[in-house]
Parts: C-alpha cells; sequence; structure tokens
C-alpha cells in the first residue's frame, strides 16, 4: 500500500460526504425511497473509502516467532570466465611442441583455443601414480596441428602450465631402457628400445624423440650385448634396463647410462644438441717444442673424446670408454667440488707449454693439489690409449701372462707367481717383517693364506682390455667365488654401502720388459 499526501484532503473529504448525506435525505423525502441514485451511490462509497484510508493506521503487535536453527546454505562455487589467454602463451606452448617434435615454429598451426573448467589440478589430464588436488581450475584446450597430426594440450588461465592430454598412438614395444627422473616438481620419462625412444611427462602422452639413428641404435646395442639386466636410483634418475649381457655393471655404470638416457631427453625436449651438456671435464694442451694442441673432453655419460690439432686425431677424433673405476674418480670430483678453471703456463722458455684444465663440478670443496694430480694422470691415461694403435697379438700374449699369474696364486704355486709379477713388495714386506724380505715366495705365501689377499677365485669376464702404448696393458676383470657367484669386495673399517659401495671390477696392469709380459698387480685385498 502506498500512501498519497494530499494538503488539506481530509476538511474536503468531510464537507464532500455531508454533502452527498444531505442530497441523500432530499431525495429520500421528495420520493419516499430508501435508496440513493447511482451516482450518488458510487459518490459515497468513494468517499468512504478515502477517509478510511486517511484515517490513522493501527499496527497491530506482532506475535513472537518460536527460535530457530539456521543452517547456512551450501555455496556454490562461481567460476568467473577466463579471460582470454594471452597470445605469448599460445606462442610458448608453438614453441614447445615444435621442439619436441623437432619442427620450425611454422610447422605447428592453432587449430582451435576453447575455455575450459578443468576438475583438478592436472588441468584434466591423469598421470600414473601422481595425486591431483580436486579444485576447479579454468584454462584452456588448444588444438594443434603439426604434420599432418592433431596435438591437445590442456592449459591453465594465463597458460604458464600446460600438459600434453592427447597426441597421435605412440608405444614403444619392449622397451630396453626405461629412465626417469623428478624435476621442477614432475616426473619425466624416457623409454628406449633398439631404434624408437619416446619421452613425456610419467605416465603421460608420449612424443617420439628424434636422435642421430645410427649413434643412439650403436649406444643401446652396447649397453644391452655389455650388460645384464639391472635396476638402479642414481644422481642422474632411476633406470631399468634389460640387458642381454655378461657383465654385472657397477653403480658407476650404472650412473653413466642413467647419465646418457638424461643427455638424450635433454636432446628431445629441446629439439637440438648440445655441445657442454653433460660435460664433466675438459682438458687441453697447447705449447712445446713439438707445437701440441690437444684436447681430452670427459662426459658423465662414461665417454671421453680425443682430438688434436694435427696428426690423425685431427682428422678423426677418438672415442674413449671409461672404466668403472675411472668413472669412480669423475663422479666423486663432480659431486665432490666446486666448479674449476685452471691454467699453467711452464715458466721462462719459448716454447712454454700451457695446460688449461675446466671440471663441472657441482660440490662446495675446493680442489687441491693431490686431486689436481689425479685428474691429469687419468687424462694422460685417456690420452695415451687414444695415440696407441691396438696391437691385437700383444695383448693376447699379455692376457695369458695375466691369467697364468692367477692361476699359479689360485694353485699355490707361488714361486711361478713370482716369476710372473714384476710389481713392488714393499707393502707385503711390512705386512710380514718376520720374514726374509727377498723371499718372494713365502711373501706371496703370507699373502694369500694369513694377509687377506684373495688368490683362490677364478676370472668370472674380462670387462676391457685396454693397451695404454707400445708395452703398457690394463685388463678390468670380474671373478667369481668357488660356488660361482660373483665376487663382490665389500665396504672397509665401518664404512656404508652408500658411502663405499660394493666393488666387482677389478684393474690390473701389464707391461712388456725385454720380451717379458708380467704382471705388476697383486690380487684383490680384503682388510
Amino acid at each position: 500500500m502506498v500512501d498519497i499526501f494530499i494538503p488539506h484532503a481530509r476538511p474536503f473529504l468531510r464537507s464532500q460526504l455531508a454533502h452527498a448525506r444531505r442530497q441523500t435525505v432530499t431525495l429520500d423525502r421528495k420520493v419516499g425511497a430508501r435508496f440513493l441514485s447511482p451516482e450518488g451511490m458510487a459518490l459515497f462509497i468513494l468517499l468512504a473509502l478515502l477517509l478510511a484510508a486517511c484515517a490513522p493506521a493501527t499496527t497491530p503487535t506482532p506475535t513472537p516467532a518460536p527460535m530457530a536453527t539456521l543452517t547456512p546454505p551450501t555455496a556454490t562455487p562461481i567460476t568467473p570466465s577466463p579471460s582470454p589467454i594471452p597470445p605469448s602463451a599460445v606462442e610458448n606452448i608453438r614453441q614447445w611442441l615444435a621442439q619436441q617434435l623437432g619442427l620450425s615454429l611454422d610447422g605447428v598451426i592453432p587449430q582451435s583455443i576453447e575455455a575450459a573448467d578443468w576438475p583438478d589440478a592436472c588441468l584434466g589430464v591423469e598421470f600414473a601414480q601422481r595425486a591431483c588436488a580436486e579444485v576447479i581450475t579454468p584454462g584452456y584446450k588448444i588444438i594443434l596441428q603439426a604434420e599432418g597430426a592433431l596435438y591437445e594440450v590442456h592449459t591453465n588461465q594465463d597458460g604458464s602450465r600446460y600438459y600434453l592430454a592427447a597426441a597421435p598412438p605412440l608405444e614403444i614395444e619392449n622397451p630396453l631402457i626405461i629412465w626417469s627422473q623428478e624435476r621442477d616438481g614432475e616426473c619425466v620419462s624416457l623409454f628406449m628400445s633398439r631404434e624408437t625412444a619416446a619421452h613425456g611427462l610419467c605416465g603421460g602422452v608420449l612424443l617420439q624423440s628424434k636422435f642421430a639413428a645410427g649413434t643412439f641404435t650403436a649406444e643401446v646395442d652396447y649397453f644391452t650385448q655389455k650388460y645384464a639386466p639391472f635396476e638402479a636410483q642414481t644422481p642422474a634418475g632411476t633406470v631399468t634396463f634389460y640387458g642381454q649381457g655378461a657383465i654385472t655393471a657397477t653403480p658407476w655404470e650404472e650412473r653413466a647410462l642413467a647419465e646418457w638416457a638424461r643427455l638424450l631427453y635433454e636432446q628431445a625436449i629441446s629439439g637440438r644438441t648440445g655441445a657442454a651438456w653433460g660435460l664433466a671435464l675438459d682438458w687441453q694442451r697447447r705449447g712445446g717444442i713439438a707445437a701440441l694442441c690437444d684436447e681430452v673432453t670427459i662426459y658423465r655419460s662414461g665417454v671421453a673424446l680425443v682430438s688434436s690439432c694435427k696428426g690423425d686425431l685431427a682428422a678423426q677424433p677418438v672415442r674413449i670408454r671409461l672404466t668403472s673405476h675411472q668413472l669412480q674418480q669423475i663422479y666423486s670430483w663432480v659431486d665432490e667440488f666446486e666448479e674449476l678453471e685452471y691454467e699453467h703456463t711452464s715458466p721462462g722458455t719459448a716454447d712454454a707449454m700451457t695446460i688449461r684444465l675446466l671440471l663441472a663440478g657441482t660440490g662446495k670443496r675446493q680442489v687441491d693439489e693431490n686431486e689436481l694430480q689425479a685428474m691429469n694422470s687419468l687424462v694422460a691415461d685417456i690420452l695415451a690409449q687414444a695415440l696407441t694403435q691396438p696391437d691385437l697379438q700383444q695383448i693376447q700374449s699379455a692376457r695369458q701372462a695375466l691369467l697364468a699369474y692367477l692361476d699359479a696364486l689360485k694353485a699355490g704355486r707361488y714361486s711361478e707367481a713370482v716369476a710372473l709379477y714384476g710389481g713392488d713388495y714393499q707393502g707385503l714386506r711390512d705386512m710380514n717383517p718376520n720374514l726374509d724380505p727377498n723371499d718372494y715366495s713365502a711373501l706371496f705365501h703370507n699373502a694369500c693364506t694369513i694377509n687377506g689377499f684373495v688368490c683362490h677365485l677364478k676370472v668370472r669376464n674380462f670387462v676391457w682390455e685396454t693397451q695404454l702404448g707400445p708395452s703398457d696393458f690394463r685388463f678390468t676383470l670380474e671373478f667369481e667365488n668357488p660356488d660361482g657367484s660373483l665376487f663382490s669386495l665389500g665396504p672397509c673399517c665401518g664404512a656404508s654401502p652408500e658411502e663405499f659401495p660394493p666393488q666387482t671390477q677389478f684393474d690390473f696392469w701389464v707391461k712388456q720388459d725385454d720380451g717379458k709380459f708380467i704382471v705388476l698387480t697383486l690380487p684383490p685385498y680384503v682388510p
């Protein structure tokens, strides 16, 4: 009801009502009737209603309502319409897919962009063994075309986060190597067969990885033909390996495979190779009377490239595989020491020699003089191997001498072992002060029966056979126990396996001296 206020309305209405009443009485007397005329009756009713409306209002007293417990309504989330995705974000996604596929940016064409409310923080994309917060996440579904195929990408609202949701079907049947690693809170993976590789988020959609086919296949063949199957967690990622070889990979060889897989993943997601990717150590030598110009570059994948500005190495760099012991040295330096740039020039001569060394360390310690000498010694061995043309007949002769030496120790024929041994006896003399220091047979007897040298082992595998010069050879062996199991030398002196992982490969040095091959290394020692 709306009150209408008219000034002086009430006196006016009363006068009009009195006039109507008088008129009614007059008519009644004249005609002897009890009814008003229609016009008078209408006027009378109208005036009566107006007076009632203008009368003071009477407010009724409210009856108190019973008390009640009110339940707040459940809030229904209101998802705002996402603002248009920034064009720069779309370009970033195009560039990302182009790199993954090894294409130019022009090869990836947007087909559609559609706003979407994803049901979870993973933008509606499922991943294996990954929990996603169930929260409505506004974003976009982007369809891209590349090489005639369609790719579906899910993004958040500003396009800063995105996942590949669908791609042409790709399966790697019977993968030989599966690698994965956590990166920035995401698990990434790489699957490899002999000729094909695929990469992506763990449990997500995979894309085919593009590498130089010949090099990739050769590397897969090398690993699978050399090493037995294993599963390992390494600083370079987790590896599941389905090898077919006889060699039991050491922790450092397991890491080398993981480092190689990580390098391949870097190449796959960027669409290019990187010369410095996976670098561990680089050594250069310049000058001297011979005007040397050699370089040794060692990668974390366990490969060293040796080159020179002249000679055979200028035309074709030599590729060297590092032994387990060499890998152990490299990884300890990279993990423990900070980055090092070292340069030394021989003083006072016009034909001075300059040595430059770069260690891509990730640790916190500074390299001391002893470790620097060890680095130069490792490089010298690699350089000597690269500069030596292997003589297969000499390598075979050196191998036979090593086997004869080990067989003599195993059989207890210590005088024969003495005839084949040309190394140092001082350690054995120190362990046996009561023996004649020149009674080499007695020293070997005590070494194998009292002092802790393990002489009863059988050679299981020759892991490496290397010639380091005209008369120097290095062999890396696996041994087996009498029951046929692999011999493993555990950590010493209370150390944990994490500090000193079990050793299953052992290096032996053989030298040719006056036409005779002699062994310079004692058998494995258990303190």
